[in-house]
């Protein structure tokens, strides 16, 4: 509110004015850096680190860290960082988001942030929209980081990573020449006459590892997302990428941090079979009448069948009840296909593309691309869950993909949530303030502008169709054309895009069409769209990164007449004619308004609307936008007043006459509030559900890296002694963590020792004799990994025996339950079952004496166990060998129900909101039941464990790791998964799983209540043998 800004000051200036001394401080050494040589400046680095390493803080070397920052960037690259640039880097460090103006230079005054914060030697992330920003900037920015002594990595899509080497001369791919978006020191910079142009040739392919080993690393939101979930799915350190994330600058971070917070990234493998079932019920659907078969609440999104249109569906499927005979599966998919049907339109939600070799028009060779609402861009790779993408390309007749199961994903906003510190740039935060401030804990600080923004922001015209106001748009750009003035149109969709293209074609003005079907020429499009009489026709991908200068891009001209002309001195005389021409043009466009971005429709966020009237007016250059509105917009015709509507019905307005009325530009704002509220909670609520998960996640990835962590210590043949103390502290360690792999419950007794009676592979007994007896652990210490089994193993034994000695008295226990659990566990010989019930039939009386013989069967069975598993060491015979084993046991058991736990989570998660109807707030009843799943979940793994970890030596064959699955599919932008490497012992227990279990290893038939061979600790009647 004005009156409280006058009263109280401006919030934003008061932080301004707070690090304005420090920009002081730094333009005051600058006269001392420039007369550094260039290794001397690179000297600097190595004495920052040596300060830092003495206790001195990042702060405290601010003010120098940056002055080198800036004369790095002028030797380099050719520019200076701008006062109001150094503000906006010094907020980035402290970890706010600047808002900077388009034509600010966000990327030049990141640099000195990112410095900065690498010097600490824990990695420093810069996080782009795309992969083509990403590989600019590594190369561009690099120039800085290597003049100053630091690693630069980029990490790109189908697992391509890179380092910047100046040295590198070999050129994979194709050169591109990029614009710069950053003011320049030089005038003749800024007035575009020399613009930089970057070529990828000092990027020297590396793997992954290496490229995030680097100080800095650029890449994209979904690469640093999808790499995180690769590596806690990950069978060994070595395959393992990031290192811990420590600091992340996130550029454009409201489209990365709002607009995409709401689809979580999903590695993912296929599971059940596509059927004709997407067809059949695709074709059902189409047949209904809107109103009287179905209903439609657009602001929510939601397609329902009515009672008349159940009828019809049950009359056609020869149902009676479609609930009771269909089941719950069919009704799904029958309103999945009503909402692909109904809600989900083409060349707007998504298009339809070419497989290779084929046409677009649907038919055998289609694939669904779903086009990002925000940017206008398709989304390869990524598909919409629970059947609605299958129900999709059924309406548009295209082959069916199968339906997938997850196996990780986590959504942006706990992803980035996991940096120590994180900033965040963009042209349009102000109105999302209090979103990132409340999810992320990020405040918003505007940045000025290096000179005075001119632009004109006219106000909007309303008129009363769709008809009427493209008619007035295709007027209006005609107009501005004639007299040369260059024009940005904007649409909101592909169709509105195409259609928009017609009408100019039919009125003869000559324009390009940029969306998402020729994305590939974006750069280029842009790059005109400055130029003398251009008209651009967008939709809102708009090329956010690509500036749009007068008069066009000076570089690529000049590019393509080096092509024509060989002769230097021609060569020369003809750039000099051009740049004069150019810089005519520059003049001319000025003359005459400068670009003039013209909206068709309101956006449902102000935000996006900004980012449009944004591309004009950069540095300080003249410009215009304008919106114009129709009565029959999505956002006006769902959110927007019928009373609006009414009244220029009344007054017979016509529907090419614009009308400019403050309660019609009021109840757009309102509208726009609406949405934006209406967004704002949809997130929350979608975080608020997502945070439980997160819990869970953390501790699973907390507990698998512990096991991968203990099993590289072991290997690294730190000898018997070492092995025995890291084994100590890694347990240490364990139980100071939070509990999953080792529920709470009652303590299990350990015991030191342990009995003789050897078994033959297969569990059969040995012709041994005798009572049993203590004897070493076959030879080996007790390694972190063996105690962490042996400990699961002890809480099984003592679970199962307080679950049968539960009675008052000795007479009630069940001994023989008791024995045959356990030999389901690992083998037991026939004195050895003797010997317990010996134990179990000894007079208890008094709790005491019953605690005594409890404690006593427990002890028994724990030295078996022990015994066993010192059969099995000996069975093994080759410490590496049993290492390998107890990791891949480890780490199936948790790797198998953690999938299952997702899968369990996501349906929970689909019915929960029923439960409001029963007067019950879903979230509160959704966290008791996943407490509940996740306690299930980590009492699972403790068997899995036990159950199984006997049974490798009689020939149970282990599952692949995770990421070796056959299909994994990653969703988000990747298409494939791309994830290399397996366990390291994935050959010693062979591929395939024996499918035969009717007999043991040596080939006794197995009998009725004997363990199952297929080692799943059930007896055979109730597994193998149930058929």
């Amino acid at each position: 509110m004005p009156f409280l800004s006058k009263l109280f000051g401006n919030p934003n200036l008061r932080e301004i004015k707070k690090v304005e001394p420090l920009v002081a401080l730094i333009n005051a050494l600058e006269k001392d850096f420039e007369k550094l040589t260039a290794e001397e400046l690179k000297a600097k680095t190595k004495e920052f680190k040596e300060r830092l390493g003495a206790g001195e803080t990042s702060d405290d070397i601010l003010p120098e860290a940056f002055a080198a920052a800036r004369e790095a960037a002028k030797r380099a690259i050719g520019q200076r960082h701008f006062d109001v640039q150094l503000v906006g880097a010094v907020f980035l460090h402290k970890g706010y988001i600047a808002e900077m103006r388009t034509g600010e230079g966000k990327t030049l005054t990141s640099t000195a942030a990112v410095y900065l914060n690498a010097l600490e030697g824990r990695g420093a992330h810069v996080v782009t929209v795309n992969d083509y920003l990403a590989k600019r900037d590594t190369v561009w920015m690099g120039k800085i980081y290597h003049a100053l002594g630091l690693t630069v990595g980029c990490i790109q899509q189908q697992m391509g990573s890179y380092v910047y080497e100046p040295g590198y001369e070999e050129n994979l791919n194709p050169k591109i020449s990029l614009a710069a978006d950053q003011p320049g020191a030089k005038p003749e910079e800024e007035a575009g006459v020399s613009l930089v142009k970057v070529e990828p040739t000092h990027l020297r392919p590396c793997n992954r590892r290496q490229a995030y080993q680097c100080d800095i690393t650029y890449g994209t939101n979904n690469e640093y997302g999808f790499d995180y979930l690769r590596d806690n799915m990950a069978t060994s350190l070595g395959e393992m990428a990031q290192r811990d994330l420590h600091y992340a600058i996130v550029d454009e971070v409201d489209s990365i941090l709002i607009d995409e917070a709401r689809t979580p990234l999903i590695i993912s493998a296929p599971a059940e079979e596509a059927t004709d079932k997407y067809y059949k019920f695709a074709e059902l659907v189409s047949r209904l009448a809107e109103n009287e078969d179905y209903n439609i609440d657009e602001k929510l999104r939601a397609a329902t069948f009515t009672e008349a249109g159940i009828i019809k569906l049950e009359q056609w499927l020869n149902l009676e009840n479609i609930y009771a005979e269909g089941g719950v599966q069919t009704v799904h998919h029958l309103e999945q296909a009503l909402k692909a049907h109904t809600l989900f339109k083409r060349d707007r939600d998504y298009v339809v593309v070419p497989a290779k070799g084929g046409s677009a028009s649907g038919g055998k060779d289609g694939e669904i691309i779903i086009v990002d609402e925000f940017t206008g861009r398709l989304m390869f790779g990524r598909r919409y869950s629970e059947g609605l993408h299958q129900a999709i390309e059924a309406k548009e007749k295209v082959p069916i993909q199968r339906e997938s199961q997850t196996l990780a994903t986590i959504t942006f906003q706990n992803y980035f949530r996991l940096y120590k510190k994180m900033a965040g740039m963009t042209g349009t935060a102000a109105t999302e303030a209090e979103e990132f401030a409340k999810i992320y804990n990020l405040e918003v600080v505007e940045i000025p502008t290096h000179r005075p923004m001119v632009r004109r922001d006219l106000s909007d015209r309303i008129y009363k169709n769709e008809n009427g106001k493209f008619t007035a748009v295709t007027r209006e750009v005609k107009e501005r054309h004639t007299k040369g003035q260059p024009v940005l149109i904007g649409t909101i969709s592909i169709e509105k895009n195409e259609l928009l293209s017609e009408m100019l074609a039919k009125e003869g003005i000559p324009h390009e069409i940029l969306n998402a079907k020729n994305h590939e020429r974006e750069a280029e499009i842009i790059a005109q769209a400055g130029r003398w009489g251009a008209v651009t026709l967008a939709t809102n991908m708009a090329g956010r990164g690509v500036d749009i200068v007068f008069g066009g891009n000076l570089e690529s001209r000049i590019a393509e007449l080096k092509s024509r002309v060989t002769d230097p001195a021609e060569l020369a005389q003809e750039m000099e004619k051009m740049k004069a021409e150019w810089q005519a043009e520059r003049e001319k466009v000025a003359s005459v308004g400068g670009l003039h971005v013209l909206g068709t429709e309101r956006h449902e966020s102000r935000r996006i609307d900004n980012q449009l009237r944004g591309r004009s007016g950069r540095q300080g250059d003249p410009g215009s936008s304008q919106f114009y509105v129709s009565l029959e917009d999505d956002l006006m015709r769902i959110f927007g007043s019928e009373k609006i509507k009414r009244m220029m019905e009344f007054l017979r307005v016509p529907e090419d006459m614009p009308i400019e009325n403050r309660m019609v530009s009021r109840s757009l704002e309102s509208a726009q509030h609406k949405v934006e509220g209406n967004n704002f909670d949809i997130r929350k609520h979608l975080l608020d559900y997502d945070d439980v998960l997160n819990k869970h996640r953390g501790v699973i990835y907390r507990k698998r890296r512990e096991i991968l962590e203990e099993y590289e210590k072991e290997k690294a043949g730190l000898g018997e002694g070492a092995s025995n103390e890291a084994g100590r502290e890694a347990g240490g360690e364990a139980d100071r963590a939070e509990s999953v792999v080792e529920p709470g419950g009652k303590e299990g007794v350990a015991q030191k020792g342990e009995g003789e009676n050897v078994m033959e592979p297969g569990g059969r007994e040995s012709a041994t004799a005798g009572s049993v007896k203590s004897v070493p652990d076959g030879g080996r210490a007790e390694s972190a990994l063996k105690r962490r089994i042996l400990e699961m193993v002890e809480k099984e034994i003592e679970e199962f025996v307080y679950f049968h000695t539960g009675g008052s008295g000795s007479f009630e226990w069940n001994l023989k339950e008791i024995l045959e659990t356990a030999a389901t566990i690992f083998p037991v010989s026939e004195e050895e079952k003797q010997a317990l019930f010996k134990i179990g039939e000894s007079k208890a009386e008094g709790r005491l004496a019953e605690a005594a013989a409890r404690t006593d069967i427990i002890e028994f069975l724990n030295n078996v166990a022990r015994a066993r598993y010192g059969d099995l060491e000996k069975q093994v015979n080759n410490r590496e060998l049993m290492l390998e084993l107890e990791k891949a046991i480890l780490l199936r058991s948790i790797d198998t129900l953690w999938v299952e736990h997702l899968v369990a989570i996501d349906y929970l998660r689909a019915g929960i909101g029923l439960r409001g109807y029963g007067q019950r707030d879903p979230l509160v009843e959704y966290k008791k039941e996943t407490y509940r799943l996740f306690n299930e979940l980590i009492s699972l793994i403790q068997k899995e464990v036990v159950y199984s970890v006997y049974k490798v030596g009689i020939g149970v064959e282990l599952t692949p790791s995770l990421m070796e699955r056959q299909g994994v599919q990653i969703r988000g932008a990747a298409k494939e998964a791309g994830a290399g490497g397996g366990s390291e012992g994935a050959g010693v227990w062979g591929a395939a799983a024996p499918k035969e279990f009717s007999r043991d290893a040596s080939g006794a038939k197995v009998g009725r209540n004997d363990p199952c061979p297929c080692g799943s600790g059930k007896k055979y009647k109730k597994c193998h043998g149930i058929s």
